[in-house]
C-alpha cells in the first residue's frame, strides 16, 4: 500500500540560498582493534524550505550523517555550517543554543517520549530550558499541539503509554516545533508506524514545512517513501554518497547501479517483463570497505577500473550528480 502525502512545495534548489551546508563530513566510532568509519568524505546542501531525502539500506550510515549533521556527537571532521553560522568547533554554550536552531525526529515515537511525563510537559521541556516563561510556554504548546492536530485539552494529561504510535509521533513532532526551528531532522520518522498511519504523519510533516517554511533532512530505507515527501534526494552507500538528483530524476532515470537495485526493490517501480535488478552478495564491512567503488562487489556491471579508482561524486546531467565510472544514464568516464 502506497502512502499518499500533500504535492510537495516547489522549491528552487538551485538558486535558493542553503540553510545547511555539509563539507566533507567524517563520522568515525571506535571499535576494538581500530575505527568503524560511519560517513565518509559525504558533502550537500540543504535550501531553505527543502527536503533533502537520504536513503540506503540499514547500515549505509544515512543516520550517523543526520546525528553528525546535529553533531551528536560531532563529526570526526568537516564542516557543517547552518544559516551561514559554522557549527562545527563551536563552544559548548554556543553549540547548545545554535541547536536550538535545528531539532531531530527520531524513529521509534514511543520510546523517544519520557514516560513518566504528562504530554503538555513533555512539549514544553524545550522552552523551559530555554527560560520561557510558564504562561507563554503553555500557550506555545497549546498552539503547537493544535498544528499536528492534537487538543491539550484531551490529551495534554496524558501519558505517552496512553496514547497511539501515530498520537506519539504527533506528539514528537510538536516537541521539535515548539522552539520554532529552522530545520528538523528525522530520522526514520515513520518506519515504526503502522502503513495507515505513515501517510498522516508524512502529510502532517509536509504541511509543518509548508506552513513554518521549514527544511527537512528526512532519513529513511525505503526509497518509495523518500520519493513522497523529497524534493531531491541523496543516495548512501557504505557511507558514502553515491547519487543526487532531483526526486523525479530518481525514480525515473537513476544513473547508479545501486540506486536502481533499490528502486527494483519496491514492486511498483518494476516493469513488468522485468524482475529487477539483484544485488549480489553481502554488504561488507564498513570497517575494511572494499578499494576503489565500495559498491562493486555486488554491482552487476562493475568493471577493472572499479576496484582501482574511489569514483567521484560528478554531474552528469542538470541537477544529477552520481559516483559511478560508468552510469546508467549520461557520458561514461572517458578514462579507461
Amino acid at each position: 500500500m502506497s502512502t499518499a502525502v500533500a504535492p510537495m512545495s516547489d522549491v528552487d534548489t538551485t538558486s535558493a540560498k542553503p540553510l545547511l551546508t555539509v563539507d566533507n563530513l567524517v563520522l568515525r566510532y571506535p571499535v576494538r582493534g581500530g575505527y568503524l568509519e560511519a560517513v565518509s568524505d559525504v558533502s550537500f546542501q540543504v535550501a531553505r524550505g527543502e527536503t533533502l531525502g537520504l536513503v540506503g539500506e540499514s547500515g549505509c550510515g544515512k543516520s550517523s550523517t543526520g546525528r553528525a549533521v546535529m553533531h551528536l556527537p560531532p563529526p570526526t571532521s568537516g564542516n557543517v555550517t547552518l544559516g551561514g553560522q559554522r557549527l562545527t568547533g563551536l563552544p559548548r554554550n554556543e553549540l547548545r543554543a545554535a541547536r536550538r536552531r535545528m531539532q531531530l525526529i527520531f524513529q521509534d515515537p514511543v520510546s523517544a517520549l519520557n514516560p513518566r511525563r504528562r504530554v503538555r510537559d513533555i512539549v514544553a521541556e524545550g522552552l523551559t530550558i530555554a527560560g520561557v516563561a510558564r504562561e507563554a510556554a503553555q500557550e506555545k504548546v497549546t498552539e503547537m499541539l493544535r498544528l499536528v492536530g492534537m487538543d491539550i485539552d484531551i490529551v495534554g494529561e496524558r501519558r505517552p503509554h496512553q496514547l497511539s504510535g501515530g498520537q506519539c509521533q504527533r506528539v514528537a513532532i510538536a516537541r521539535a516545533l515548539v522552539l520554532q526551528p529552522e530545520l528538523l531532522v528525522c530520522d526514520e520518522p515513520v518506519a515504526s508506524l503502522d502503513v495507515s498511519i505513515q501517510g498522516q504523519v508524512l502529510n502532517l510533516l509536509e504541511d509543518m514545512r509548508t506552513e513554518l517554511g521549514l527544511s527537512m533532512l528526512f532519513i529513511s530505507h525505503d526509497l518509495s517513501v523518500v520519493h513522497n515527501i523529497s524534493d531531491r534526494i541523496a543516495v548512501m552507500y557504505l557511507g558514502k554518497l553515491v547519487e543526487m538528483a532531483p526526486s523525479d530524476t530518481v525514480t525515473r532515470k537513476p544513473a547508479h547501479p545501486y540506486t536502481r537495485a533499490l528502486l527494483d526493490a519496491v514492486p511498483s517501480h518494476r516493469d513488468t517483463e522485468d524482475h529487477g535488478t539483484t544485488l549480489r552478495g553481502e554488504i561488507p564491512s564498513p570497517m575494511n570497505p572494499p578499494s576503489g567503488c565500495r559498491f562493486r562487489t555486488r554491482c552487476p556491471i562493475a568493471q577493472d577500473k572499479c576496484a582501482t579508482v574511489v569514483p567521484e561524486l560528478r554531474e552528469i546531467a542538470p541537477g544529477q550528480r552520481v559516483a559511478c565510472h560508468f552510469p546508467l544514464h549520461g557520458d561514461h568516464d572517458a578514462a579507461a
